[in-house]
């Protein structure tokens, strides 16, 4: 569905930021969630 795409999106995004490390596998889980205020801390955003 559109939410799993953009999941797996914004989780390619993180892996290549070096953030996210689990599996790319469209499900927000705790991990991408983790990576996700990661990145928004160092970068000081709301997105990415």
């Amino acid at each position: 569905n559109g939410n799993r795409s953009r999941v797996v999106r914004l989780q390619q995004q993180l892996a290549r930021a070096g953030y996210y490390r689990g599996p790319i596998d469209g499900i927000m889980g705790s991990r991408t969630r983790y990576a996700l205020r990661a990145y928004q801390h160092d970068h000081g955003t709301a997105s990415l």
